[in-house]
């Protein structure tokens, strides 16, 4: 698993920096758990211009100068990031191109 991955990188007298870079699970394992318990639990910000928005199959206006709430903990647990989005597994992270398109980046 990750530690003894870890554990081999640092045996091999890696600068401290490039452990992550050199551990691929347990670079997977910080990214999951980022993704389960973001830092910051949501963003806020103002449309900067008017947009259409399509939600539900229903389509509205944000005018321009709205505050836009986006709560990134939920929508770190949707199921359009993968199965069982609520449950612990640093493999999404490990195959080339999983995820890490759609997922936030820490």
């Amino acid at each position: 698993g990750a530690r003894r991955e870890a554990q081999a990188a640092v045996a091999q007298n890696l600068q401290h920096g490039s452990v992550l870079q050199n551990t691929n699970y347990l670079h997977a394992v910080f990214q999951e758990a980022l993704r389960l318990l973001p830092p910051v639990p949501s963003l806020a910000g103002a449309a900067y211009m008017d947009f259409d928005i399509e939600v539900g199959g229903c389509k509205y206006v944000v005018p321009e100068g709205s505050t836009l709430n986006f709560h990134v903990f939920a929508g770190q647990r949707s199921d359009a990031y993968g199965p069982e989005p609520q449950h612990f597994d640093p493999s999404r992270w490990m195959s080339p191109g999983a995820c890490k398109a759609k997922l936030m980046t820490y």
